[in-house]
Parts: C-alpha cells; structure tokens; sequence
C-alpha cells in the first residue's frame, strides 16, 4: 500500500479454508492517521493484477444462525429457516 501513497498497519487476505486458495477479499488496517477516505477514493477502482479493486470500509459482521440450531444451508448458500 505504500505504493499507492498510504501506510498499512496490518493487511489480511481471506482464505477458503478447505483449500487454502484466497477468497477474493481480504482486509487492510490503515496507520494511525491516515485518512480513509482518501484512501478508499483513491484505490477504489484502480486495477490490481487485471483485477478492479471494490474498496470501501468494513462492516461489522451479522450475527451467525448456525449457533441456534435453526437449518438452512452453509453461509456460502445464504438460505436460512427462520
């Protein structure tokens, strides 16, 4: 990230955890003052490895369904039974 003019502290990519092949995704966390807006507009779009990158910042995440007992399929599938 240095490249793009801004300082990461820490950088993630997400992997399938079957396989170990990276997901598409991952998660960068900014240095302390560095401005995320700025950084989400100037790296949002740009091409990474013939790739547009889609930057923006995280959401927390939903609560899992899983834990309840209540069916449906795995989380890759999104259908639950409520």
């Amino acid at each position: 990230m240095t490249n793009a003019g801004f300082q990461a502290a820490s950088a993630v990519v997400i992997r399938d955890k079957m396989t170990g092949q990276p997901r598409g995704f991952g998660f960068v966390e900014l240095a302390e003052g560095e401005d995320l807006q700025r950084a989400i507009a100037g790296l949002n779009g740009q091409a990474l490895e013939g790739r547009a990158l889609t930057v923006n910042e995280a959401r927390p995440q939903r609560p899992s369904f899983s834990a309840s007992g209540g069916g449906g399929r795995d989380r890759d599938n999104r259908r639950r039974n409520y």
